[in-house]
């Protein structure tokens, strides 16, 4: 029977991310038969759970051996500041204490990044601790690598802007660095990537802006009797799909995927 947890994180992410919603059964029946980090709580000391994660023959403490909660408090205090504008990006879920504690210190206009590498992890976590405040707030954005890891590019692009670069933070929490070394080196690198774009858009934006804002202009006669977005509603029955292509390079690229898309 579904714990009560486990249930109001489900509702929760139902809303924020459904694709995970959809999957996530078939995703923690394959885990489960194929797992080869172990993830366990227990009872620590003082009281409070710890989550421990064991690969091969060690084990790896993911929110301190014993006062996770005085842990967590300490890891949310690091992060220098967290006002409007700050783009917040933590590396490790773990089991959300650090990510709840940050939560409390968040201010309006802020962006919070989580991305997870473990989805053994992941579930553990979803299972156990709430973090249905998390996935329910409208600035937080999850990234868990076996699911939606290939869309943290895009999610980043999304979340950082050109004004928000300087407010950059980045949180590993603790044993991430060295379990999931690769993957994390691999997140550094697409940050670095998606603020090099933001930086060669705004540099060819700044290099090209009288000659953008005297083609607006000159465009302007041609708007009346142009097509829009407006015109192609209703055209076409909800339920038949649509690919909108436009000319460009890539097109050279997917013009065979193109040929091969039916109905």
């Amino acid at each position: 029977m579904r714990n009560r947890i486990y249930e109001k994180n489900l509702e929760a992410l139902k809303i924020k991310l459904p694709d995970f919603w959809e999957k996530i059964e078939e995703i923690r029946q394959k885990t489960n038969e194929n797992t080869l980090l172990k993830v366990q709580s227990q009872v620590g000391r003082n009281g409070e759970d710890i989550v421990i994660a064991y690969c091969g023959d060690k084990e790896y403490y993911l929110s301190g051996k014993y006062a996770p909660e005085q842990m967590a408090q300490r890891e949310a205090a690091k992060i220098q500041q967290i006002d409007m504008g700050t783009v917040l990006v933590v590396i490790g879920l773990s089991d959300g204490r650090v990510i709840r504690n940050i939560l409390e210190k968040i201010k309006k206009g802020v962006v919070l990044f989580v991305y997870e590498p473990s989805i053994e992890i992941f579930l553990h976590t979803l299972e156990h601790y709430d973090i249905s405040r998390f996935l329910e707030e409208d600035y937080t954005y999850l990234i868990v690598d076996d699911i939606n890891g290939t869309e943290l590019r895009t999610v980043l692009d999304t979340g950082i802007a050109i004004e928000t670069i300087s407010k950059l933070e980045i949180m590993v929490q603790g044993n991430y660095s060295i379990l999931f070394g690769k993957k994390i080196k691999h997140v550094l690198k697409t940050i670095k990537q998606s603020i090099n774009q933001l930086k060669l858009n705004w540099n060819t934006l700044r290099y090209f802006e009288e000659d953008s804002v005297y083609n607006i202009i000159r465009n302007y006669k041609y708007l009346n009797n142009h097509y829009s977005w407006n015109s192609f509603k209703n055209i076409l029955p909800e339920q038949v799909p649509v690919i909108v292509v436009a000319a460009g390079p890539s097109l050279d690229k997917n013009i065979e995927q193109l040929k091969e898309e039916k109905g």
